[in-house]
């Protein structure tokens, strides 16, 4: 590995890369492994707004399913943020807006994945079906 590949893995630049970056930390070394099966050489592409919305939606869907239901809790500031976004004008709270939905989506996907996994298992989490909706999204924006 080079000195720059060691320096992106260490300071991602993206929250697609944040992403990944937080997901190692939480996940045992047997999903790490799955993890490291991707390729994730186009992340960097990705638009931090999409990435970060793509979270929260994937944050949102999943504690709302039945299936995990007891989660719930732990999207209702994610909820409450998104209905601000779509009730405020964009154009004057764009910045700030953006930045907050993009961190708090990355944020509350994270706490969803590690509080499935913990208690249901690493493959109830689905952790797998919320990185290929990424990857998807990095390797869209690398063509354009």
């Amino acid at each position: 590995m080079t000195p720059q590949q060691e320096r992106e893995q260490q300071h991602p630049s993206s929250i697609a890369e944040l992403f990944v970056f937080e997901l190692k930390k939480l996940l045992p070394p047997d999903q790490i492994i799955k993890l490291d099966t991707y390729d994730l050489s186009n992340l960097h592409f990705a638009k931090d707004h999409k990435i970060g919305y793509l979270c929260a939606k994937w944050a949102i869907d999943t504690t709302a399913d039945q299936k995990h239901g007891e989660f719930k809790h732990l999207t209702t500031k994610l909820e409450k943020l998104l209905q601000t976004v779509k009730e405020a004008e964009w154009e004057v709270h764009f910045v700030t807006i953006t930045k907050s939905v993009e961190m708090t989506g990355l944020n509350e996907a994270l706490a969803v994945i590690e509080q499935i996994g913990k208690s249901k298992g690493w493959q109830e989490s689905d952790w797998e079906g919320l990185l290929k909706q990424i990857i998807a999204e990095s390797d869209e924006e690398s063509k354009r």
